[in-house]
């Protein structure tokens, strides 16, 4: 039997490089092109989750709404951005999220680029982003449902004293 080696930085690499440096290219009808992955690695993953959740919560601070269809509109556009060699610059808000996807859907860039993915791998990775953003947001809710009871609770304290 072989004596293990004991992993170092150059074999995680090694390792690391044969997981993840399988690309799909994309050709448009324009002549461009773009690079996809293969297969997500989970750190882009979770910024993938992170980057959702910032956007929404830049919404929430504005007390604007947020309906299921923007919200599907905008992780697409995350998902292009996190997984593929697009170049984007000035890409921080919801808004702007929202625009390259209506830009990408529009000019027929979106479609084939969706088509490109392995299929169970961006089910998965909607499903689960989905989920944590779900469960963050009970979170935010559970946490704003405490901050107003301890107000109103307050509020009925100092209408008490002052009777």
């Amino acid at each position: 039997m072989a004596k293990a080696q004991n992993l170092s930085m150059t074999h995680a690499k090694k390792e690391d490089t044969k997981k993840y440096k399988d690309k799909k290219q994309v050709l448009f009808h324009d002549g461009t092109k773009l690079d996809i992955d293969v297969v997500f690695r989970p750190s882009k993953k979770q910024e993938l989750g992170v980057d959702l959740l910032k956007l929404i919560r830049e919404k929430i601070e504005k007390l604007e709404n947020v309906d299921g269809n923007l919200l599907t509109d905008v992780l697409t556009s995350l998902i292009v951005k996190h997984f593929t060699s697009i170049q984007v610059k000035g890409l921080e808000s919801f808004d702007d999220h929202l625009e390259m996807y209506k830009i990408l859907q529009d000019n027929d860039y979106l479609s084939p680029i969706l088509q490109a993915f392995d299929p169970i791998e961006l089910q998965t990775t909607i499903e689960n982003t989905i989920e944590e953003a779900n469960k963050q947001m009970n979170k935010i809710s559970d946490d704003l449902d405490r901050i107003l009871e301890s107000q109103m609770e307050s509020r009925s304290e100092l209408n008490e004293e002052t009777v």
